[in-house]
């Protein structure tokens, strides 16, 4: 579900309310039943996930491509 609202740009305060409403649609399904799913569980888990993910891809780009990083002094020196 994390990547779901994540994808959709949806924010995690909903996941709250969502939860609710799949425990009064879904009574007979153990597993909704015991869904504990809120704002702080999401926020925590696309920080430990998610951004570990896309830390270890753009480590990875960034050590296959060439790049630069403009010094203040290269800015001074460079002619516009």
């Amino acid at each position: 579900m994390l990547l779901f609202f994540v994808e959709h740009n949806i924010p995690f305060a909903t996941s709250d309310h969502l939860v609710k409403t799949l425990k009064v649609i879904a009574k007979d399904s153990k597993v909704v039943q015991d869904m504990k799913l809120g704002k702080t569980k999401m926020t925590k888990m696309e920080k430990k996930i998610l951004h570990k993910d896309e830390n270890s891809q753009i480590v990875a780009e960034l050590k296959d491509s060439f790049f630069y990083l403009p010094t203040k002094h290269w800015i001074n020196t460079c002619a516009f």
